[in-house]
């Protein structure tokens, strides 16, 4: 492929088919964190050789464009479409990656049964209708095709009680949960099984989920998890305004004097080296059944 390309000047990040409120690149953030991860096992996937015989490969709310480029790059037989509503992504990128303005949210324009493998990541907040979205991946996925779905709640969770009592983690964790709650859009994709559920209904089958809890920093005796917890540390660290500035402001309208506080003691949280907080992520594989029979056949 040719050399990589930055995002434009007035880039302002994220995963744009969803809520954009700060110029901060949210997205560039967390691709490397879900980098390190997929390098545990690459493409985790059970029939990973399936993606050798993809001819059409589909990616919704692509934002920066690094997943179609990656995949592109690993499979050069398949031709890789990247779609998102914001065009922000590089214009030198491999020859088999194309990019198209397209809103997730709508019926997409691609016609059925015309995809072999259908990518969907970061759509945490921007997605409603979450039955909906899989239902169209379901109708453009070919027979026998597959769907991948990779979400990663913003909520800090932890399992031995060190985060319970600090009032900034509290803050943020309700902050996000009530948003999402009043926008009708759910930051906690994970927590809710929104994907299962709703590739399930869709009517998907193979259904499978790979969990993974990501580490909010070193604190973990897992080598290469404790190197992913430094990475989301740092996105944390640099985002966090990004994440929280319209959720507070405009969607919960809580108490302004209180939010650079509020950060503030968020960014200390972040320090503390006596939390073991991490994130929830979570992949969920599919794959479309094959064409029933008819009597004439």
């Amino acid at each position: 492929m040719g050399a990589p390309s930055t995002p434009p000047a007035n880039f302002t990040g994220g995963n744009t088919q969803g809520l954009d409120p700060a110029p901060v690149p949210t997205q560039a953030g967390l691709d490397p964190i879900i980098v390190q991860v997929i390098t545990i096992k690459r493409f985790e996937f059970d029939g990973i050789d399936q993606f050798k015989y993809s001819t059409k490969v589909l990616d919704i709310g692509t934002g920066t464009g690094l997943w179609p480029i990656d995949f592109a790059d690993e499979f050069p037989g398949a031709e890789v479409i990247g779609t998102d509503i914001s065009p922000i992504q590089p214009a030198w990128v491999p020859p088999n990656v194309k990019f198209e303005l397209e809103d997730a949210t709508d019926t997409w324009t691609w016609a059925e049964n015309s995809i072999d493998f259908v990518h969907m990541r970061y759509l945490f907040g921007a997605i409603a209708d979450w039955n909906g979205l899989f239902k169209e991946a379901f109708r453009t996925c070919k027979p026998g095709g597959y769907i991948q779905s990779c979400e990663i709640d913003p909520a800090f969770c932890c399992d031995d009680g060190t985060i319970d009592y600090d009032l900034a983690i509290r803050a943020l964790n309700k902050l996000v949960r009530d948003g999402g709650e009043k926008m009708g859009r759910s930051f906690c994709v994970v927590e809710e099984r929104l994907q299962l559920t709703a590739a399930e209904a869709a009517g998907f089958v193979d259904i499978k989920e790979v969990n993974y809890k990501l580490p909010v920093g070193g604190w973990t005796k897992d080598v290469r998890l404790g190197e992913i917890g430094q990475f989301l540390k740092s996105t944390m660290d640099n985002d966090i305004e990004g994440y929280t500035l319209i959720l507070w402001h405009d969607i919960l309208g809580w108490p302004k004097d209180e939010y650079q506080v509020c950060l503030m003691n968020m960014r200390k949280a972040l320090k503390n080296k006596r939390y073991h907080a991490y994130m929830n992520l979570r992949y969920v594989y599919a794959r479309k059944p094959e064409q029933e029979k008819t009597d004439e056949e």
